[in-house]
């Protein structure tokens, strides 16, 4: 299944309850140019910047544009 989810051009991240990244597809990790072994040590309140709490928790809010943080610092608007 993973397979697929890396072949998807659009960016999918997987966290736990607590934030802690637990899957990023290859989309995801080239826009932010990480690799997989640096993004899934950390927790997503470190690579957002608009906050870990307003990530869109229902339909309402699909299309929120969030902030994250590149591993060069910039910053990569995502919807």
């Amino acid at each position: 299944m993973l397979f697929i989810y890396n072949k998807i051009s659009d960016y999918i991240i997987v966290l736990n309850n607590n934030g802690k990244i637990v899957f990023c597809n290859e989309s995801f990790l080239n826009r932010l140019s990480y690799n997989q072994d640096e993004i899934l040590k950390l927790n997503i309140s470190k690579i957002i910047t608009n906050g870990y709490n307003n990530i869109p928790k229902g339909s309402e809010e699909a299309n929120k544009t969030l902030e994250f943080h590149a591993k060069s610092n910039e910053i990569a608007k995502i919807n």
